[in-house]
């Protein structure tokens, strides 16, 4: 993941992405056990196709008018420009049952990440 300057990250797949994958990103802190009730979410559902790896996918005004580059998105996310993080999972909404990657412009962003299974510098990436 890579944060952009209109509210918006780029995400680039590592993986094919099965059709009709619904993938959940927060803002909110982790602390070991569940995410905050504060900031915001969005859904993402990449559609009927799959998407291979290797792809790069745009999301974009988050704070606003959200829109990304392939599939459907849903909700809003305005990001700090201090101690903010995005995480990506599996899950109900701030319910995850695998953390796909995370994002932070500070290590405060993620509140912690126990629990996670991300390792810092390696699918948490902090800048």
């Amino acid at each position: 993941m890579e944060s952009t300057k209109n509210d918006g990250f780029v995400i680039r797949t590592n993986v094919d992405i099965s059709p009709s994958t619904k993938i959940r990103f927060t803002d909110s802190e982790w602390n070991g056990n569940h995410f905050g009730f504060d900031e915001n979410d969005i859904t993402w559902i990449n559609g009927d196709k799959i998407i291979p790896a290797g792809t790069i996918i745009n999301f974009t005004n988050l704070n606003s008018n959200a829109s990304v580059s392939c599939g459907t998105i849903k909700g809003t996310m305005r990001l700090s420009k201090e101690n903010d993080a995005i995480f990506a999972y599996l899950g109900d909404k701030r319910m995850p049952t695998i953390f796909l990657a995370a994002i932070a412009n500070n290590e405060l962003g993620y509140g912690t990440l126990i629990n996670t299974g991300l390792i810092n510098g390696k699918t948490a990436i902090t800048f």
